[in-house]
């Protein structure tokens, strides 16, 4: 059983300085970061590794091509709500933000990303999950 972060957004570069960003945290967390390029990409790797998560946050973009973070979102809510969603995006719009929450997002984060913020909300996930 993991802890996981997968990470969804259509652009490579984004993926790769979560990857930076997040490694050392990751390593003391003792959590596994997954990136993808797409929601498909990712719903593939989750339908044949779901029953292997302790934890899984999942941290999407909205706007990608193919699916959308909203209609992952709504995806995720409906066959595996025991997961956590954070949906970022560049949009700051309140309607943006109001939508993700109403439709069951734990939280939205605005781009560009403010990684010491996300670092301690991953600290504070995963060591809840840890004394759980």
């Amino acid at each position: 059983m993991e802890n996981v972060v997968a990470i969804i957004d259509d652009e490579e570069d984004i993926l790769t300085i979560y990857q930076v960003m997040l490694g050392t945290t990751a390593t003391k967390l003792g959590i596994r970061i997954e990136t993808f390029l797409s929601a498909k990409e990712f719903i593939n790797y989750l339908s044949s590794n779901y029953d292997k998560f302790v934890t899984l946050i999942i941290l999407s973009d909205i706007n990608m091509p193919e699916m959308d973070g909203f209609s992952l979102l709504q995806y995720m809510n409906e066959n595996y709500p025991q997961f956590k969603i954070i949906m970022q995006s560049a949009y700051t719009d309140e309607s943006y933000i109001s939508k993700a929450l109403e439709k069951g997002a734990s939280d939205y984060l605005t781009k560009p990303i403010d990684f010491n913020a996300l670092k301690v909300r991953l600290e504070e996930e995963f060591r809840h999950e840890n004394h759980s």
